[in-house]
């Protein structure tokens, strides 16, 4: 949500993809009214900024592994 907040919606998308493919490789779902209403605030727009290339961003982000998402989180700049 803080890449997207900062104008880097293709790396708030994937960032959120993986987070969604590890929940899922746990067996977890998370659906809180709050945290649901901070996706549909941050990420909604993100996903119309990338319009049709949305998806394949978020399947791009399903695929990272862990430890590349991590370094993604932690970067500085736009991906």
């Amino acid at each position: 949500m803080a890449a997207a907040g900062n104008g880097d919606p293709h790396r708030a998308l994937l960032l959120v993809a993986s987070v969604e493919a590890l929940w899922e490789s746990l067996g977890a779902s998370i659906s809180i009214a709050f945290w649901d209403g901070l996706l549909e605030r941050y990420i909604g727009p993100a996903v119309a900024v990338l319009g049709p290339d949305a998806d394949a961003v978020r399947d791009q982000g399903r695929g990272l592994a862990f430890e590349e998402a991590v370094q993604l989180a932690l970067c500085d700049g736009p991906s």
